[in-house]
């Protein structure tokens, strides 16, 4: 029943982006031993009900104590721990402006990898159990920075995300000197699951790709990478 509610997803061309779509797009992009470190929030239900894993470790989730923010320092561990494999940090926006400002310690220590944000401008785990128990959510939303002016703001670059089919920036760009970040996967965060209630909701979600790059993007980042499977690889950073 997951498969084939994975495979719909995987076929879901709508924009703004269904959830299922985004969790297939990242199944897709990364390889069996590569690494995706899903933080506490929405997408936490989303990432952990529909995302494959083949390996031990591949997919690192907080559960229990459900601690926020520690995918992006996260991230920067799992890359020094395992640097040949590509690492994804999957993360809400509340998680996310709790502990960005380590996106400067994983371009300072060139560390490359990519963070893709799940934007609904609220803690929206929150505010789906606030609906669900007293029908209403209290002082649960925020606004969110503009992420590609955040990202270069850091030296990274920004991405603005259009269409389903343009994820991100894809191998293509896997050469060059420049650091990327990449902003503005629209997508609804709060879609229904099958056999779940959940409040609908439009939504967004924000692809951060740290990574060395260079040029404007031709090819979708969280798409079925080429044979090469070298999506998400890049260069660690020179010293200055």
């Amino acid at each position: 029943m997951l498969g084939a509610e994975l495979a719909r997803g995987q076929r879901d061309d709508r924009f703004p982006l269904a959830p299922a779509r985004i969790v297939a797009d990242t199944r897709a992009a990364l390889g069996r031993e590569d690494i995706v470190l899903v933080d506490t929030g929405a997408l936490k239900m989303w990432m952990a009900r529909l995302y494959p894993t083949y390996e031990p470790n591949t997919c690192l989730i907080s559960n229990g104590l459900s601690t926020m923010a520690w995918t992006v320092p996260g991230a920067i561990g799992a890359k020094i721990a395992r640097p040949g494999c590509r690492v994804l940090a999957a993360t809400g926006d509340g998680a996310f402006l709790m502990n960005s400002q380590e996106i400067e310690t994983a371009l300072r220590l060139g560390m490359p990898f990519v963070i893709l944000i799940w934007v609904d401008d609220a803690y929206g785990l929150i505010s789906w159990k606030m609906d669900l128990e007293i029908g209403r959510n209290v002082d649960t939303t925020f606004a969110n920075p503009d992420f590609v002016a955040y990202a270069q703001s850091f030296g990274a670059t920004g991405y603005r995300i259009e269409s389903a089919r343009r994820t991100a920036p894809g191998p293509a760009h896997r050469t060059g000197r420049r650091h990327r970040v990449g902003d503005r996967l629209p997508g609804r965060l709060l879609g229904q699951p099958r056999a779940h209630r959940v409040p609908r909701r439009p939504g967004r979600a924000a692809v951060l790709a740290h990574r060395e790059t260079v040029g404007e993007r031709a090819e979708p980042l969280l798409s079925t990478p080429g044979p090469d499977r070298d999506t998400f690889t890049s260069r660690q950073s020179q010293p200055a």
